[in-house]
């Protein structure tokens, strides 16, 4: 069971010093809330030596805040890439993690037609019970516009005429600014 909570992040410099990795995901299907995906992981050492992986992982509907997730490594990462480049449903981000007010955090931002789009998650099984931090904009937890799977196959670009996208990133910086409107108390 996967567990997390959500959060659009308006100030991208709230990665400085954190761990990176590239991450590149194909989404195959989404049904009703479950996904199939397959992901590729680029890891750059200190010595700027690059490693990379994959894995496949079957993902149920989220329900407040938890969906099911059974994922597996996989060995071939250039049959992986291959397949990736042919699929359109394509969500390709840095990932960052590391500490942040004491709690392990991953954000991650996004690439290409989802550009300008910044989510921190919190993963665990005691995160119900924190408010969102101050660094943090919306709580997006219960918002499926911002699952992966629907970025991959609906990204931002597209749900935006391309005079709106080049203020997508002040829209939603305005959504942040003021997500008393929006947050749900029983988070």
């Amino acid at each position: 069971m996967e567990r997390e909570r959500r959060f659009l992040i308006p100030d991208v410099e709230i990665v400085n010093g954190l761990a990176v990795y590239l991450v590149t995901q194909a989404y195959f299907t989404y049904i009703d809330g479950y996904a199939y995906r397959l992901r590729v992981t680029a890891r750059t050492n200190e010595e700027n030596v690059t490693t990379e992986s994959v894995d496949v992982a079957m993902k149920g509907p989220r329900r407040n805040g938890e969906r099911l997730e059974d994922e597996k490594p996989l060995s071939d990462v250039a049959l992986a890439k291959e397949i990736i480049d042919r699929w359109p449903y394509v969500v390709i981000k840095h990932r960052y993690w590391g500490a942040i007010d004491g709690e392990a955090w991953v954000i991650d931002v996004f690439h290409g037609d989802n550009e300008g789009l910044v989510i921190a998650e919190l993963e665990g099984t005691d995160i119900w019970g924190m408010g969102r931090p101050a660094w943090a904009g919306r709580e997006i937890t219960r918002d499926p516009q911002y699952n992966n799977e629907i970025l991959a196959r609906f990204p931002m670009r597209k749900r935006y005429r391309d005079a709106e996208f080049a203020n997508w990133s002040a829209t939603v910086a305005a959504e942040i600014e003021d997500p008393t409107e929006r947050d749900d108390p029983d988070y």
